[in-house]
C-alpha cells in the first residue's frame, strides 16, 4: 500500500486557481471589472438591468412642481359658491375672465387674492385638481411662496441624503442600501396619493429628495463598479432613457 506524501497533497491544495492568479497580478480597476463582467451570470445581468429600470420612479418627484397650477387653466369656466364671492362679483365695477385677476392689497402693501378655494369652483373639472386642493392655482401673494416652498423642500432632503448615503454605503452596503431606500421611496411616493394636507406634502417632498438621492447614488456607484468600461455609457444611457 503506497503512502501518500502529505506535503505533496498540501502543495496541490495551496496552488492558486486561475481566478486567484489573475487577481493577484498587478491590475488596474478597469481590468478587474472587465474580468468580473466576462464571467457574469444571468443573476448579475438581471441585477444591472433591474437597477437601471429603478430610475423609472425618479421623475415622479418632478410631477408635483411641473404640473402645479396647470389645472385649472387660465380662462376656464368658474363660478361663485360663497356669499362673499357673489357680493364681490355683484359690486365689481368690471368683470374679468379669471379669478386670479381679483386681488386686494393688505396693510403692508402686498397683493393677495380675494377669492379662496372655498369661494369658487370650476364646474367643467371632472377630476380633483392638485392646484385647487392646495390653493396654488394663482401666482399671487402667499400662493406664489407656497409653490416655491413646495419645490425647494426637495433639496434639503437631497443634501442630507447625500451626506448620510456615504456612511450607509460603507457600513451597510451599497446593494442593501439601494434596495431598502428604493422600497421606502416607493412608499413615500405612494403616500402622496392620499395627501390632503400641505404640511404633509412638504414632508413628502423632503423624504423624496432624501431617499431618492441615496438610492440613485448607490445605483450609480454599483453600476460603475460592476459594469465594464466599454459598457458604462450604454448602461447609463439606458437608465437615462428609462428616466
Amino acid at each position: 500500500m503506497a503512502i501518500q506524501d502529505p506535503y505533496k497533497k498540501l502543495d496541490v491544495e495551496l496552488q492558486p486557481s486561475e481566478e486567484d492568479a489573475f487577481f493577484k497580478q498587478t491590475r488596474s480597476s478597469d481590468d478587474m471589472i472587465d474580468e468580473l463582467t466576462r464571467r457574469r451570470t444571468w443573476k448579475y445581468t438581471l441585477m444591472i438591468v433591474a437597477m437601471s429600470v429603478s430610475w423609472i420612479g425618479s421623475p415622479s418627484s418632478v410631477y408635483i412642481t411641473s404640473f402645479a397650477g396647470m389645472i385649472p387653466a387660465r380662462n376656464d369656466t368658474w363660478r361663485c359658491v360663497s356669499q362673499k364671492c357673489m357680493f364681490v362679483m355683484g359690486n365689481a365695477s368690471r368683470t374679468t375672465p379669471d379669478p386670479c385677476d381679483y386681488v386686494q392689497t393688505d396693510d403692508d402693501g402686498n397683493l393677495d387674492l380675494i377669492f379662496g378655494p372655498e369661494d369658487i369652483e370650476w364646474p367643467d373639472m371632472k377630476h380633483t385638481s392638485f392646484a385647487v386642493e392646495f390653493d396654488v392655482y394663482c401666482d399671487v401673494g402667499p400662493r406664489k411662496m407656497k409653490k416655491t416652498l413646495m419645490s425647494s423642500m426637495y433639496f434639503p432632503g437631497a443634501l442630507i441624503g447625500l451626506l448620510m448615503g456615504g456612511y450607509l454605503y460603507d457600513n451597510v452596503g451599497r446593494r442593501v442600501t439601494a434596495m431598502v431606500t428604493a422600497f421606502l421611496s416607493f412608499l413615500v411616493h405612494l403616500s402622496a396619493i392620499f395627501c390632503h394636507d400641505f404640511n404633509f406634502l412638504l414632508a413628502i417632498r423632503f423624504f423624496q429628495g432624501f431617499l431618492e438621492f441615496i438610492t440613485n447614488t448607490a445605483i450609480l456607484i454599483i453600476q460603475l463598479e460592476l459594469v465594464s468600461n466599454k459598457h458604462r455609457n450604454l448602461i447609463n444611457g439606458f437608465g437615462g432613457l428609462v428616466w
